[in-house]
């Protein structure tokens, strides 16, 4: 008797799922080494049972892996050593499809402190790069004439824009350890705002880059240099003596 059409084709997809499901595998553990020319990153599994390390699990990380930490959209660039992460990937083609990072490095709060300290006080703009706008001009940073005063983790910002003067204010967060930083607060136009960015701090220079966090968009900028710079924006501050 003839098997029908219709069972033959259930049978090979029932065999076709049963490749892709086996070929899939999932480890958590900590990532030990990060290859920026390979794209590839190597993850240190444990046996909770005996506390034994395993064998290290080296995988690509491809164009379509998806990698977050804690939650948020990011970039190979975010991946650190010393995370712990928790990984789905490809056994057969030994290549990451999901990157989880459940936590950054372990803050150092001294070092934290330490930035906070530098950074409180007056702080006047200096240069802009604004997306797709690129590199604001000299004479216009000059008109919006930017300063941003920080004390404790309140952080304001003025700046002139069509002719109005307007003010950004809110909570101001840092992480020494990642260089990430949050600021959570109102716009100028009064309505809720939320950065996620990178910043550096050399002698009485402040650099930052970010994006604003949206329900549909979290991406945190990967570094203050970074290709990318279509949905984000970097000022650069020099301490304000006047």
């Amino acid at each position: 008797m003839r098997t029908p059409t219709s069972l033959i084709v259930l049978i090979l997809l029932l065999q076709a799922l049963a490749f892709v499901e086996a070929a899939e595998k999932r480890i958590i553990g900590t990532i030990t080494a990060v290859d920026a020319i390979n794209r590839s990153i190597t993850v240190e599994t444990v046996d909770f049972d005996s506390g034994r390390e395993l064998i290290p699990v080296t995988l690509d990380v491809i164009r379509k892996t998806k990698i977050t930490v804690q939650g948020e959209w990011a970039r190979f660039a975010n991946i650190l050593v010393g995370q712990s992460a928790n990984v789905t990937f490809d056994d057969k083609l030994e290549a990451a499809t999901i990157i989880a990072i459940r936590e950054s490095l372990v803050r150092d709060e001294k070092k934290t402190a330490a930035d906070m300290r530098t950074l409180q006080g007056n702080w006047i703009c200096i240069a802009e790069d604004e997306g797709t706008a690129g590199q604001i001009d000299t004479h216009t940073v000059r008109e919006r004439n930017r300063r941003v005063t920080i004390s404790n983790n309140n952080f304001t910002m003025r700046r002139t824009l069509d002719g109005n003067r307007g003010t950004f204010a809110g909570k101001f967060d840092i992480d020494a350890v990642t260089g990430h930083f949050n600021f959570v607060g109102t716009h100028a136009n009064g309505e809720a705002s939320e950065w996620i960015g990178v910043y550096e701090i050399k002698n009485d220079m402040w650099r930052v880059r970010f994006s604003f966090k949206t329900p549909t968009e979290a991406v945190r900028p990967a570094e203050l240099d970074e290709r990318d710079k279509s949905k984000s924006r970097m000022y650069t501050f020099r301490r304000d003596v006047d």
